[in-house]
Parts: C-alpha cells; sequence; structure tokens
C-alpha cells in the first residue's frame, strides 16, 4: 500500500521557496516573488487600469501589476534596472528586430540603446522592447518599439525566436 503523501518526511529546507536566480534576479522581482498576501490579487480598478494601459500602448507602455498571472504583460524595467544577461537577451532580440525592419523596409538603422522592456509569458515570451537606433549618416536616434517571440529553442538547439511586428514608435 502506497503511503499518504502528507506522512512523507520532508526536509524543512525543502518547503521554503528558493531564492531566484539567472535572469530575473532582481530585488524588485524577488520581493514580488516572495509576496504571497493577498496583495496579490487584482482588483476590478486594477484590471481595467491594465487593460486601458495595454490598449492604447499595444503593450510597450504597461505599469507594474499586482499579480503573478502568466499570460499578462510585466515590465522587465527600464535600461539602469536590468542586469546585464537581461540587458544583453534584450539587445539580441532588439537587434533581430532591427535587421527585420531593415530588410522589410529597405532602410539601413543600426541598434544604438535599450531603453525598456515588457515580457508577457507564455511558451517562452513575448517581449515588448523599446530601443533607440539611428540611420547611417543621421545624428539623432529614433525610438523604435519590437515585439518579438522568443520560444523554447529546436532540438537542434536552434534559437525559436520571430519578430511580430517592429516600428518606430508612433506616439
Amino acid at each position: 500500500m502506497a503511503a499518504d503523501l502528507a506522512e512523507l518526511p520532508v526536509e524543512p529546507d525543502l518547503l521554503k521557496k528558493p531564492k531566484l536566480s539567472g535572469f530575473y534576479s532582481s530585488d524588485r522581482a524577488q520581493k514580488h516573488y516572495d509576496n504571497d498576501s493577498s496583495d496579490d490579487e487584482m482588483t476590478s480598478d486594477d484590471w481595467e487600469k491594465y487593460a486601458a494601459q495595454v490598449e492604447a500602448s499595444d503593450g510597450f507602455d504597461v505599469d507594474e501589476i499586482r499579480t503573478n498571472t502568466i499570460g499578462l504583460i510585466h515590465p522587465i524595467g527600464y535600461l539602469s534596472e536590468m542586469g546585464p544577461a537581461v540587458v544583453a537577451a534584450v539587445s539580441f532580440l532588439s537587434r533581430t528586430a532591427m535587421d527585420w525592419y531593415n530588410s522589410q523596409n529597405g532602410s539601413n538603422y543600426v541598434f544604438d540603446k535599450l531603453v525598456k522592456a515588457n515580457i508577457e509569458v507564455v511558451a517562452g515570451g513575448i517581449y515588448y522592447i523599446t530601443y533607440e537606433a539611428k540611420d547611417a549618416g543621421a545624428a539623432l536616434a529614433t525610438t523604435f518599439q519590437a515585439r518579438v517571440f522568443k520560444g523554447i529553442p529546436e532540438m537542434d538547439g536552434t534559437p525559436n525566436v520571430e519578430v511580430e511586428l517592429c516600428r518606430i514608435k508612433p506616439y
């Protein structure tokens, strides 16, 4: 007869939430992850504000929300809030989007710097990235927005990246 799971001995440390590490290990992310209170629930006003921000900005300008719900758009942060691994990964996606934009529009913009990014966690992530790029010979940078899906890598290790949208910021 199988033992009841509730009766099995469990090491006390296994009951604790692990510390976040790697890609999302900022203090802000850890504080949000550690929050087990009912404050993690969104009110109807929160939902209305979130929906209005997503609709108005196509997901590029969304405030931090009080929920861990997968499938909603959450800020990764501004450049100053991101760790080096996050900056490198999101910059790669920005460059990929810039290459796609140039091929679609016959232009020659070059990625200059990352401004901010949001993520929608799905089977991978949809990144909503705001960055600056310069056209060859231009002194001033142009602000771009890119929506890029980064999925689970293919079986052979090939990255699964698809640019869904790349545009000059409309507002």
